[in-house]
């Protein structure tokens, strides 16, 4: 694709970004020997965004069968 100039982006701004934002197709604008893309961020979803935890092992510290009965709304004043 050929790539406008500043000025041309200027001058037609609203109309490029309408373009961009119907054909899903990126704009490139020359400026100092340098070419800049303007491109259609995708939405993702917010769950994309989380980053995936290690997982971990030996997460239980003590005996897991002392949980399987453990009622947490008894207090033991032992401990």
């Amino acid at each position: 694709m050929k790539a406008l100039t500043l000025t041309n982006l200027r001058s037609n701004l609203f109309k490029i970004i309408d373009q961009i934002i119907e054909s899903g197709k990126p704009v490139f604008i020359k400026r100092k020997g340098h070419i800049v893309r303007i491109d259609l961020d995708k939405p993702t979803k917010r769950t994309e965004r989380l980053f995936k935890q290690p997982l971990r092992k030996n997460v239980i510290t003590g005996d897991p069968e002392e949980l399987v009965n453990f009622k947490a709304w008894q207090w033991d004043e032992n401990l």
